[in-house]
């Protein structure tokens, strides 16, 4: 997981590059519409392409018998069953390839999440992180010191959950910058970034152990600590981002991603003679 993550993150910050220090539409308008050819020709390759043509021959055929036949009614009632029957048949057709689209685009939605989903804190602005200690760890008994840089100040905490092994802190964001936070347990010490400067590549609202691979996956802009780490997970409450006068808990990056990446994909259709 680590190594696929600081591969996506190295691809991403070279295709990104180029767009540093402008608007974040920019950027995601732009890799929105590589993403929709690319998936574009992802789906010609893995659906039944003449499959979907015959489908959709024999689906327009059932709506030109309909509107000819509009006033006999035995001939709209078989049409339709053949339109629901057809129907079925196209969705199958498309589903085939689903399943490696989602596969190619699931990363790449995990890494625009990273770069448009979250705003950098603020200096001044507060936030809440939650250390989450692994199994068999005791957020009560466990002897767990925070380090904090220069610029971020403890205004209250640790609350201690032991239902949850999680252990509560509100920290003060003091000064603009990137800040490690070391969360020490057992002798060994967890740092989790806090992204308080405008500009940065990625946003990390959230680090976990390879333990949980899918929320490692989920939040690539930091590696995964081993499986066995003391510490499971060590979260802090970004905002949201939001563009184009959208609220940030809308995920606008993601509509602007599928709203481009999906006009562009059926725009080209005719060029890469796919079959959609």
């Amino acid at each position: 997981m680590a190594a696929f993550n600081w591969l996506m993150n190295g691809l991403f910050d070279l295709i990104c590059l180029p767009f540093r220090g402008m608007s974040p539409l920019v950027g995601l308008t732009v890799i929105s519409l590589l993403s929709g050819v690319l998936l574009l020709i992802l789906f010609k390759y893995t659906s039944p392409q003449q499959a979907i043509a015959r489908v959709k021959d024999r689906l327009w055929g059932n709506l030109h018998e309909i509107r000819l036949f509009k006033d006999d009614f035995g001939v709209i009632s078989r049409a339709i069953g053949r339109l629901m029957k057809e129907n079925g048949l196209y969705l199958a057709c498309c589903s085939v390839a689903l399943l490696p689209m989602i596969v190619v685009v699931l990363p790449v939605l995990f890494q625009l999440d990273a770069r448009y989903g979250y705003e950098p804190l603020a200096q001044g602005e507060r936030v809440i992180m939650n250390v989450v200690l692994a199994a068999g760890h005791d957020p009560v008994a466990e002897g767990v010191a925070l380090s904090l840089p220069a610029g971020v100040e403890l205004e209250a905490g640790p609350v201690r959950v032991p239902a949850t092994r999680e252990l509560v802190y509100r920290l003060r964001v003091a000064e603009a910058g990137e800040h490690q936070i070391g969360v020490a347990v057992g002798g060994e010490t967890y740092t989790k970034r806090l992204d308080a400067a405008a500009g940065l590549n990625r946003i990390s609202p959230a680090r976990f152990s390879a333990a949980r691979a899918l929320d490692a996956l989920m939040f690539p802009a930091e590696p995964p600590w081993p499986a066995e780490a003391a510490v499971e997970a060590i979260t802090l409450t970004h905002r949201r981002a939001g563009m184009l006068g959208m609220d940030g808990d809308i995920f606008p990056w993601l509509i602007i991603f599928c709203v481009v990446g999906l006009a562009f994909g059926f725009a080209l259709k005719g060029v890469f003679k796919v079959n959609i």
